[in-house]
This record gives C-alpha cells, sequence and structure tokens, in this order.
C-alpha cells in the first residue's frame, strides 16, 4: 500500500468526533466501549482528565458505530479493511492516552508505586523495582512475569481473599465503586482482567492476540513482547492503587 491513514491524518479527521466534553458515563454503550477498550489492552492512565475520558470513550463509540471515519481512510487506502481501520484507530488511542508516558511521567508513576507498595505490602516495592529495571533495560519477558504477579498479589493482599482468580478479587473491589469516571475506569480494568487471565487450552487453542497470563507464566508464549504491554500493566497496578487509596481515604 502506497499511503497509509496515521496519526495526522486521525487527528484531523476525528476533531468533530473529539470536541465532545462530557458523556453520561452510566450510560450503557459508554460502560461497553470502557469493557471493549480494557479488552484490547487499552487502559486509562493515572493522569487522564475526565473530559479526555469523555472524549475517547465518544471517539471509540462513534469509531465502531459509524463508517464516516472509516469510508474517510479508505479514500486514503482504498484497500484498508474494516480490521486494518480498528488496528490503525487502537494505536492512535494508544498514541494519545500515553504519549505523557514520557519519562518524568515515567519516574512519578514508579515512584508513586514503589512508595504504595513499600509502605503497606513490602517488599513487593521491591519487586516492582525490579521489573522496572527490567523494562529499563528492555529485558521486557521477565518484567512482563513480574508484574502479572505483583498486579494479582495488591489484589489478593488489599481483599484479603483466598481465592486466586483475579476477576473476583477485582470484583469485590469494584463492588464498592457506583458510579462516574472511577466506576467507568474499574469496567475498563476489569475488563483488562479478564482479558489477560482468561483460561486456555494449549492442546487445542492458538495463542490469544491479547496478552495472556497463562500463556506467558506456562512458558507457552510466543508473543513479541512490547513496551506498551508492560506500560498497560503498570498503568492497571496506578489505577488500581489510586482506587484502593480513594476507598480506603488515603489517597494523598
Amino acid at each position: 500500500m502506497d499511503m497509509v491513514p496515521d496519526r495526522d491524518f486521525f487527528e484531523e479527521e476525528s476533531s468533530d468526533i473529539r470536541s465532545i466534553t462530557e458523556v453520561d458515563l452510566n450510560d450503557p454503550n459508554f460502560i461497553k466501549v470502557a469493557e471493549n477498550l480494557g479488552r484490547m489492552g487499552i487502559i486509562f492512565p493515572h493522569h487522564i482528565k475526565v473530559e479526555d475520558l469523555c472524549n475517547t470513550l465518544y471517539f471509540y463509540y462513534i469509531m465502531t458505530n459509524d463508517d464516516g471515519l472509516f469510508r474517510k481512510c479508505q479514500e486514503v487506502d482504498l484497500d484498508l479493511s474494516k480490521d486494518e481501520f480498528f488496528e490503525l484507530a487502537k494505536k492512535y488511542l494508544f498514541l494519545n492516552l500515553y504519549e505523557d508516558f514520557n519519562q518524568r511521567y515515567y519516574k512519578e508513576t514508579r515512584d508513586r508505586i514503589e512508595t504504595f507498595l513499600n509502605n503497606h505490602y513490602a517488599p513487593m516495592g521491591c519487586f516492582f523495582s525490579q521489573c522496572c529495571n527490567a523494562l529499563e533495560n528492555e529485558l521486557l519477558y521477565p518484567c512482563i512475569c513480574g508484574l502479572t504477579t505483583i498486579l494479582e498479589g495488591i489484589l489478593g493482599k488489599y481483599t484479603g481473599l483466598s481465592k486466586t482468580s483475579m476477576h473476583v478479587l477485582f470484583e469485590k473491589i469494584k463492588s464498592q465503586l457506583n458510579d462516574g469516571a472511577s466506576y467507568i475506569i474499574a469496567i475498563n480494568i476489569q475488563s483488562f482482567i479478564d482479558a489477560i487471565t482468561s483460561k486456555s487450552d494449549f492442546s487445542n487453542q492458538n495463542e490469544p492476540v491479547q496478552l495472556n497470563r497463562h500463556w506467558l507464566l506456562h512458558g507457552r508464549s510466543n508473543r513479541d513482547i512490547t513496551k506498551l504491554d508492560c506500560i498497560s500493566i503498570i498503568c492497571a497496578v496506578d489505577a488500581i492503587i489510586e482506587i484502593i487509596q480513594s476507598i480506603s481515604g488515603d489517597t494523598p
């Protein structure tokens, strides 16, 4: 293909769509959007503003329910399929949500998580530091394996449940939220957790497209782990900590 719609194209063509500043966060359509984004590995980062959250939800809702933007993309690339369009839009959302995940923001996120873990769940803070050191040295496989166990460890220690199902553990946290932005973020995290922990039958199933904890930790994965995979889990850990602090009144 000679031309492919790029980020600048999405910025220009979706400007009207993204101009919305408020949506009903209790609308089932937008709750479904939050679930779908989480299933794709797109986690709302700690720094997201409510208006940016609304913009993201609305953009994805229109993108999946209106062919207008898809047709505009086809004007640039006649061979563009719907699946390729969704993949491009996913990359666009990733870039917009994580463009501030630069060295300064990464350091703030790392420090915030380490401080919480060292204060409440030591020695998990040390484990998290080792994962970050691996990420910074581009040792992505040990990083992602460590981060998934830390994610489960936080949920288990906070809830006090003996269950190993991350869905059950996070559901106890989510049940303490009623509505609004925090609930939408929790829905997003729940869907992400369900995707990365979905059961797998190694004997008669191909590896899932989405990152899967079982394929990783049982040594069956052939996935090319990316920095965004690691950042997604870090953002999930960060968001869960923020929810925990909000529930317990321990928000700094």
